[in-house]
């Protein structure tokens, strides 16, 4: 198996490794007569040497060298067309279940729906690779992306949006990648929408953005691990403790009987951070959710702090403020400069906000509008943000370019009003 993004497709082929220049491919694979072969584009021949056999791909639309991709092994593969005349050829590991095959029984309706919203399906053949392990690890490899064993609707939405957002209209420079990402994660968020509602959308971006506002989520059980990982020492901890670390879980909204019956459960001698989910147990919250300042009071408690070493501590400069951290976690998409940027929540998740407050600012009609006529003008070419961000002031008739400076180049992420989001409220 082959994936090349960012740079590693020079690893197997001469290319420039430039996401903007583009070409078409012939694929001629020779392996041992047992195996099977699948590539990028429309499978043309097999020829037949004896012990071994050629298998021919032909990819007629241009694609960036990064996407390229070579998979051999041995594989059931399932054959079909759409009602779009779209052939789709999957590739799943030899002996794949029903139920393993079960996650990809969508790709039609997934297909009809973003050719829908965003303009026909840009390429001659569509399909995907399954790998026999389960992985996080996905990949929009032109025409087959490559997935993990149970791959989530969420994966398989975001590497089919890919084929039009990044392969389609691929990149003019890799610090623009927002431009691929961003609208990916988006478009996981719009299959939901179209499955469940506008609720689900409203739910979705307050998920996003206060990912985005280092919300922590940590669970009743499993403190030693965490603790472990964290480099926390381990400490016994006091009734009275106890009770302040349970009030903080709740929110000062603890059930009096649930509290009760949690302090029975600290030893004389106290309790072990390590074993805090004993006494997490009775109480009724699925986890425990707290902003930027709840946590830091949260863990202070946890490493057996007084309230009066954890105001005196507060009087200190922390080791992250709250504007750092948000600068941080949402880092403007246009600020990328390194490889370690890339990838990073600023570039999926603030860039995915900022596409839905646009869509909330021009409405849908001309929002999704814009997005057809990007893929009409720079379809099969590489393009930037300025170019996106001239299109849509083009088909929206607004003045947009305040709007995206504040999206994707000040170092602080907006508020989304209309969803009463503001960063005020999570320090």
């Amino acid at each position: 198996m082959i994936i090349s993004e960012p740079i590693s497709a020079k690893n197997w082929f001469p290319n420039n490794n430039h996401p903007s220049d583009k070409a078409t491919y012939s694929f001629h694979i020779s392996v041992a007569e047992h195996y099977q072969v699948a590539a990028n584009g429309l499978p043309v021949s097999i020829v037949d040497h004896g012990s071994k056999k050629t298998h021919t791909f032909i990819a007629r639309d241009p694609m960036a060298s990064y996407l390229a991709t070579i998979a051999i092994g041995h594989y059931d593969i399932e054959h079909y067309t759409t009602k779009e005349d779209i052939p789709v050829y999957n590739y799943f590991f030899k002996g794949a279940s029903e139920e393993d095959k079960k996650s990809l029984q969508d790709y039609p309706q997934m297909l009809t729906f973003f050719s829908d919203k965003f303009g026909p399906y840009p390429f001659e053949s569509a399909g995907n690779i399954v790998n026999s392990e389960k992985s996080i690890l996905a990949l929009e490899t032109q025409t087959r992306p490559v997935l993990g064993k149970g791959s989530s609707h969420s994966v398989i939405v975001h590497e089919l949006a890919h084929q039009w957002f990044g392969d389609y209209v691929s990149l003019k420079h890799w610090n623009e990648l927002w431009l691929k990402e961003s609208f990916s994660r988006y478009s996981e968020a719009l299959w939901q929408e179209h499955l469940k509602g506008k609720e689900t959308m409203a739910q979705w971006i307050k998920l996003q953005f206060e990912s985005l506002m280092g919300i922590q989520l940590l669970p009743k059980t499993g403190y030693a691990e965490l603790l472990d990982f964290l480099q926390i020492k381990e400490v016994f901890l006091s009734k009275q403790q106890a009770t302040q670390i349970i009030h903080t879980a709740t929110h000062n909204k603890t059930n009096p009987d649930e509290l009760k019956a949690a302090l029975k459960l600290v030893p004389e001698q106290g309790l072990s951070n390590r074993n805090l989910g004993t006494i997490l147990a009775p109480v009724s919250i699925e986890y425990i959710r707290l902003t930027f300042s709840e946590y830091n009071r949260f863990m202070s408690l946890v490493e057996g702090k007084s309230d009066k070493e954890i105001t005196e501590s507060l009087k200190e400069k922390p080791l992250i403020d709250f504007d750092s951290l948000i600068n941080a976690m949402a880092e403007a998409p246009n600020e990328v400069k390194n490889k370690d940027q890339m990838y990073s929540p600023g570039v999926y998740t603030r860039g995915a906000l900022a596409l839905h407050s646009l869509r909330l600012k021009v409405g849908d009609e001309t929002f999704f509008n814009i997005l057809k006529d990007w893929f009409i003008h720079y379809g099969n070419q590489s393009a930037s943000s300025e170019n996106f961000i001239n299109t849509a002031e083009k088909i929206s008739g607004q003045d947009l370019h305040q709007f995206f400076d504040h999206w994707l180049d000040k170092p602080i992420i907006p508020d989304m009003p209309e969803y009463g989001l503001f960063k005020e409220n999570y320090r």
